[in-house]
């Protein structure tokens, strides 16, 4: 008889855990979902404000780069001035590394950007030709040589201007529309 009652309590005692950890487990199931919820909605910030800080380096980035090429421009003048290949050569270097690497901070798909890149690409390329008529020549003409050059620099240059001033604005963080 003891048996038997001893039975009927553990049959009484496995159904009552069996019913009373339903509640629990959907609790616990319920916790895990507002945790999963409060991740999710974190590692969204978290990646909003990466986002946000490769947004204004690279707007910093292309601001630095558009003051160094600026500097370079008048470079390129003064060395032209001073009819100095050797030193034409140095700032023609200093313009190919520094446009190309404003040219990979520039995206394609943004119109004043766009526009940029062609030109900054069309100055390498004169650049290039430059430089190879140069060599070997001494004494040349530097003016009348690098006309073209110092015109496709120019042009790089002004568009530069117009879109530092949509940098700028964009890194101090104002709405800028393009």
């Amino acid at each position: 008889m003891s048996q038997l009652k001893w039975d009927e309590i553990y049959k009484v005692w496995d159904q009552i855990t069996t019913v009373s950890s339903i509640p629990l487990a959907l609790l616990g199931f319920g916790v895990t979902i507002w945790q999963l919820i409060k991740t999710k909605s974190a590692a969204e910030a978290a990646r909003s404000s990466a986002e946000s800080a490769v947004h204004q380096m690279r707007r910093g980035n292309i601001i630095g780069l558009l003051r160094e090429l600026h500097r370079v421009e008048d470079e390129i003048d003064k060395a032209v001035y001073h009819n100095s290949v050797d030193l034409l050569f140095v700032w023609l270097s200093v313009w190919r590394w520094q446009a190309s690497e404003l040219r990979g901070y520039l995206s394609e798909s943004v119109g004043d950007e766009r526009k940029v890149m062609k030109a900054i690409q069309a100055s390498m390329t004169v650049v290039v030709n430059v430089k190879s008529s140069l060599v070997g020549r001494e004494n040349s003409d530097l003016s009348a040589l690098t006309a073209q050059l110092r015109q496709v620099v120019a042009t790089v240059t002004r568009e530069l201007g117009s879109l530092s001033v949509v940098q700028e604005l964009d890194v101090k963080g104002n709405k800028v529309e393009r």
